[in-house]
């Protein structure tokens, strides 16, 4: 039975010809793999090839015939469900949505179905879409937060006078420093703390912070999730988004 579902695509790799193998993160199926057909050849009435609409973070609704346990899915019809502004010109939104791309990809187990990260992440691309790049610095850190708790690994509490440590094996703030208390600056867990708090990406574009401060929580925070996911590995991009939201 063919199925119509949101997905947006993680990776793209040639395949033959005229083909391509997409990596999509669907609303439905989760992560899947799909092959697209004669998508790089060219089309005798439009003069041109899909492929085009076939970036790296781009939205698509798209018809599938789902079969369960099969590695490579067929796409039967795709179209764009999202016509982007500036992520994938503009160099600072295109940085932060790869940095996002890439995390999914590395900690998002094939066919784990995450409906709602799957939500989450297409309103994270359409506001970051509509956003000043001034306004961008906070927003991996926002996105790394939010994957960890959709996944399950929030952080507990928040930075106090009270509670000034923070745990990273039981990823809550704490009175008094444990064996693994964080080596975060207080700056540090001040901005992770204001992050977490923050109601909107609205909200986290306007809490002020510097790039050495950022570097320092993005940092620890991957090495939180390398630390209590099995999926996660080294991030090819971090060096581009240190350098790139300095």
């Amino acid at each position: 039975m063919q199925q119509k579902t949101k997905a947006i695509i993680l990776r793209t790799t040639k395949y033959g010809e005229t083909s391509l193998i997409c990596t999509l993160f669907t609303e439905l199926y989760g992560i899947q793999s799909y092959l697209l057909k004669g998508v790089r050849s060219v089309g005798v009435k439009s003069k041109t090839n899909r492929a085009g609409l076939l970036q790296v973070g781009s939205q698509l609704d798209i018809v599938v015939e789902h079969k369960p346990n099969k590695t490579l899915q067929t796409i039967k019809e795709f179209g764009t469900a999202y016509y982007y502004q500036q992520v994938q010109e503009q160099v600072v939104a295109n940085t932060v949505a790869l940095y996002a791309i890439e995390l999914l990809l590395r900690l998002l187990p094939e066919a784990s179905i995450q409906t709602d990260l799957f939500d989450f992440t297409e309103q994270f691309l359409q506001t970051l879409d509509a956003t000043p790049p001034a306004e961008m610095g906070n927003y991996p850190i926002y996105f790394t937060l939010s994957c960890a708790a959709y996944l399950g690994y929030a952080i507990q509490g928040v930075y106090s006078e009270n509670t000034p440590y923070l745990s990273i094996t039981d990823a809550t703030f704490t009175a008094s420093a444990t064996g693994d208390s964080t080596v975060l600056k207080t700056d540090a867990l001040v901005l992770l703390s204001a992050i977490m708090q923050g109601a909107s990406l609205q909200d986290i574009s306007q809490i002020k912070s510097n790039s050495q401060t950022r570097k320092e929580v993005l940092d620890w925070l991957l090495l939180f999730l390398k630390q209590h996911t099995e999926h996660m590995h080294t991030m090819k991009s971090l060096a581009i988004i240190h350098s790139i939201l300095h």
